[in-house]
């Protein structure tokens, strides 16, 4: 990695990002063993959280005609959560919200394109909406043409920024033999921080495999993280570290595992696996996302020895920070709380600042319901802003590298 000092614009985004984190100080208290959650909050049956913020607005998906989701157009839909107001559905045209910021915007999947809820539906088709920062920055990709067949469609990444989209240009498809068009590059850009960072990955349609990628703020090239056997990078916070999975290499003998990437220093971290009751590790972890004090959260596959039989009791939601590590969130010395005590928290999907974590989980009968941790009280979330119409917009400002 090259030297901050000897990179005007990277000394000045690292001067950024120490005064970022003097104003934040120490949101969560953290006890010399690891964290502890107080309350566990059932969001619903068939309820997907993909993200909290620090407000404690919760979105994601729900299924249509599960018991905790309201009636909807869709197999899905999008939802915001609210301790004063529930569940309630965005429009029923939005399938996935992926990402809230702290202005309560919301960015997500039509079946045709993204979206930006802000009390108001914005859509675009052929592009994907995966994070947002506080500036209305959104991550994701947009669909370019395949000049020989109809799919597969290369994915380019591509940024909004109020109220423009940029893509670089740089997705293509490659042959197969004397077929073209077959293979297909994928890129999708998973999250992006307050300083116009982007983490996610590259993959090609038909072939396996993946590599973690960034772009910085200027966005005018993709850059691989050194990621053992590939892999994705999940989210970013502003001091620039990065979560994500690596990925698994058989003949290696290597499997996936959540990972902490300092992009400042170049420093990688694996975050390993939970152990099982018999003490050994698992094999596999995978993070999904990181807050502002460099906790972690994602899931962790409990079997120590490879198999075929899916069984999802054996995912466990782990948060991992400095003090304790990576923690089972099934652990009672955990979440304190036993009024859920039956359940099996199987995936932690996103941490606030504040330490919140939302995920999902399988209640004694097996059905999947979404979950919120908390130290808060509970206290009505305050409702969204009010906002003024959008201002309309249209087409997209491509790049080429």
């Amino acid at each position: 990695m090259s030297n901050p000092q000897k990179n005007p614009r990277r000394f000045t985004d690292t001067l950024k990002i120490l005064a970022f984190a003097c104003l934040l100080g120490s949101v969560v208290t953290t006890p010399a063993f690891g964290l502890q959650y107080e309350r566990i909050i059932d969001l619903g049956v068939e309820v997907r959280p993909a993200d909290i913020n620090n407000n404690g607005t919760v979105t994601g998906s729900c299924k249509t005609g599960a018991p905790d989701c309201p009636d909807g157009a869709a197999t899905s839909v999008a939802f915001r959560y609210t301790r004063s107001g529930g569940i309630e559905l965005l429009n029923a045209a939005t399938v996935q919200a992926n990402a809230i910021n702290d202005s309560e915007q919301i960015t997500g999947n039509t079946a045709t394109g993204a979206f930006l809820y802000d009390g108001n539906l914005r859509q675009w088709e052929g592009y994907t909406g995966s994070g947002i920062n506080e500036a209305g920055q959104i991550s994701g990709s947009k669909a370019l043409k395949n000049p020989y067949r109809a799919t597969p469609l290369p994915l380019d990444p591509a940024i909004y920024t109020p109220n423009t989209w940029d893509n670089m240009g740089i997705a293509q498809t490659y042959p197969r033999g004397t077929r073209d068009g077959v293979y297909a590059d994928l890129y999708s850009l998973r999250d992006i921080n307050n300083l116009g960072y982007a983490v996610g990955s590259r993959s090609r349609y038909g072939l396996a495999g993946s590599s973690a990628i960034l772009t910085e703020p200027a966005f005018d090239t993709v850059i691989y993280l050194p990621v053992p056997y590939g892999g994705y990078a999940s989210a970013i916070n502003d001091q620039l570290m990065i979560a994500g999975t690596s990925a698994t290499n058989s003949s290696a003998g290597a499997y996936a595992h959540a990972f902490l990437y300092d992009y400042t220093s170049g420093t990688y971290t694996d975050l390993g696996t939970l152990t099982n009751a018999s003490g050994e590790h698992g094999l596999t972890s995978s993070a999904a996302d990181i807050n502002a004090q460099n906790q972690v959260v994602g899931s962790s596959w409990l079997v120590s020895t490879l198999t075929s039989v899916y069984d999802p009791t054996m995912y466990h939601a782990f948060v991992r920070d400095e003090a304790g590590g990576m923690q089972d969130l099934n652990d009672p010395a955990v979440v304190t709380d036993t009024s859920l005590s039956v359940w099996i928290l199987t995936a932690a999907t996103a941490i606030n600042d504040n330490g919140d974590i939302v995920g999902t989980a399988l209640d004694g009968d097996g059905k999947v319901h979404g979950f919120l941790l908390t130290n808060a009280d509970l206290q009505a979330t305050p409702p969204p802003p009010v906002v003024e119409p959008p201002v309309a917009t249209k087409g997209n400002r491509g790049k080429k590298k």
